[in-house]
Parts: C-alpha cells; sequence; structure tokens
C-alpha cells in the first residue's frame, strides 16, 4: 500500500521542520507534505486556493484530499476565532462544512461534511509552557521537549566542546531559571513566549541556528515516548487523517 499523502498547512517554518522529522523518523507513518507557510493571510490563500482547485475537478475525478491545519493561539486570539477562520475557507466551497472537536483534546478539531474525499483536521497550539506566557504556539511544544532530561543530555552531548564541564541538570536550570532572572535582575522585562527561550537554549549550546533549524535538532535528538507524548495532538490529528474512519 503507497504511502498516504497529507497536505499540511501551517503559519511559519518550525511546522514544517517538527513535520519533516516527524516522518523521518517513522513516528508519522504517513507522508506530511507542506503546503503553507509565509504568515497566517498566506496560509489561508494557500489552503483556499488547493480546495478551489480540487471543487473544480469533476466529482470522478477528485482523489481522496487529506489536509492538515496547524495554527497557534496567538495574544488576543481564540479558539473559537481560530476555528471560524479555517472553516471559511471550507465554507467557500462547502457551505455545509462545519468543525467538531476530538473526543480527546480540545484543540483538535476535524471537519465534518457530506463529502466523502474531503478529510480536515485543525491542530491549534494551546499549550504554554509558562503561564506568564502571552500566546501559546508551536515552540511551546518544542521547549517541553527540548527541556526534558533526555532530549537536553542528547543535544549536549551532541554540541559539547572538549573543555565544556557543564552538567545536563545545569542546562536545564539556566535556560529554565538562572537567565531569565539574570535579566530581570538587569531590568529586562520578564521572557513571554517559548520563542525567547529555545533562543537562549540555542545560544547556550552554540548553535548558530533558527528556532525553526533547532525544532529539527530537538525532534531528532529528543526519545520516541518523549516526543509521542508532547506531540500527541497532532499525532491524532494525523491518526484521524491517515484513518479510513470518519470517527475521532
Amino acid at each position: 500500500m503507497p504511502p498516504i499523502t497529507i497536505d499540511v498547512f501551517s503559519e511559519g517554518k518550525t511546522e514544517r521542520e517538527i513535520a519533516g522529522k516527524l516522518c523521518r523518523r517513522g513516528i508519522c507513518p504517513h507522508e506530511l507534505k507542506e503546503r503553507g507557510g509565509g504568515g497566517e493571510q498566506e496560509m489561508l490563500r494557500k489552503l483556499s486556493l488547493l480546495l478551489r482547485n480540487w471543487f473544480d475537478l469533476a466529482q470522478e475525478q477528485r482523489e481522496l484530499l487529506r489536509i492538515l491545519v496547524l495554527r497557534d493561539l496567538d495574544e488576543g486570539r481564540t479558539i473559537d476565532g481560530l476555528c471560524e477562520s479555517t472553516l471559511n475557507v471550507v465554507r467557500r466551497h462547502h457551505t455545509s462544512a462545519r468543525l467538531i472537536s476530538h473526543l480527546n483534546y480540545d484543540h483538535v478539531f476535524t471537519l465534518q461534511t457530506d463529502l466523502s474525499g474531503l478529510r480536515l483536521a485543525l491542530h491549534i497550539a494551546n499549550h504554554r509552557y509558562h503561564q506568564e506566557f502571552i500566546k501559546s504556539t508551536i515552540d511551546d511544544y518544542v521547549l517541553n521537549l527540548a527541556l526534558r532530561p533526555a532530549t537536553a543530555e542528547a543535544l549536549l552531548q551532541n554540541c559539547r566542546k572538549e573543555d565544556w564541564i557543564i552538567t545536563t541538570d545545569k542546562l536545564v536550570s539556566k535556560v529554565r531559571d538562572e537567565i531569565p532572572e539574570l535579566l530581570r535582575q538587569n531590568g529586562i522585562p520578564k521572557l513571554v513566549e517559548a520563542k525567547v527561550y529555545v533562543r537562549l537554549y540555542a545560544a547556550l549550546l552554540q548553535m548558530a541556528t533558527t528556532p525553526a533549524i533547532f525544532a529539527g535538532k530537538v525532534l531528532e535528538h529528543a526519545q520516541t515516548d518523549d516526543v509521542q507524548e508532547v506531540f500527541a495532538p497532532l499525532l491524532a490529528a494525523v491518526h484521524f487523517l491517515g484513518s479510513d474512519s470518519t470517527s475521532i
């Protein structure tokens, strides 16, 4: 049986790195084909274009279309609002479409229509690593995974220079507590989003890279069980899209 292809629409590059690593490690059994990028409006535009081209085909010519949409819960946004903006794109082509919540995850939604050839799942990042963060993004999941002892140990061993004496526990403590507190003591306001912590982490390891590339490194070095636990909601959305059943 050929691998199932799922078209992935996301706003940024980090999701692309995560999807790629999930596939290459075999944690995701399907092919995740990146389609989005370029910010929210560009992502929604590309989603609309794919749907329009699909609906323009005669019904007998339409191949099964499986779509995964990944959204961040930015400051001032709501889960209901993100559902509505995603659903509105579909409703331009099929007015009776609706989204229903996953049985196990209240931030994962699946598309319900009378069309047998269209499947769509929406994953909204709703986990904040710290409660004081102003928004929830996919970087919060990356940070969660990166600060787990096994991941931190693997990253440290991969980047360690000959004269380094820092331990895994000390590395985690510096990223999570010491550096943010040092910044606060020097008049720099508290860090309010996961991406800043991710950049600090990469800098400590002397990795001259972007948060997106760092996310890929984290996925590459993390233990499978940890990846499956942290990204369980996303993998549940993928499972829905890859199954033959319409139940969730």
